[in-house]
């Protein structure tokens, strides 16, 4: 959702979307030649910016494809409040 703030919302995401790949980048590297060895190898061996890319996109998907329809919130009030 952080998406949906213009210009200032962009870069955060951008920067979050960095941060979250950095660890990502070497940990797939590093273990998919040896876990997914059966995946082709353009995805065994990611370059870094496809990987900022997929962490930006997967965000702005889950909400085009899952939209949130409705919200629900209920209250309650206390015995004491009431009185």
């Amino acid at each position: 959702m952080i998406n949906a703030i213009p210009v200032l919302g962009w870069f955060l995401s951008a920067f979050f979307s960095i941060s979250l790949a950095i660890p990502f980048y070497f940990i797939w590297n590093a273990l998919a030649p040896t876990y997914f060895y059966f995946l082709p190898a353009v995805y065994q061996h990611l370059p870094f910016w496809d990987t900022v890319g997929l962490f930006m996109i997967l965000p702005i998907l889950k909400t085009m494809l899952f939209p949130k329809l409705a919200t629900v919130s209920s209250t309650s009030k206390s015995k004491e409040d009431t009185d």
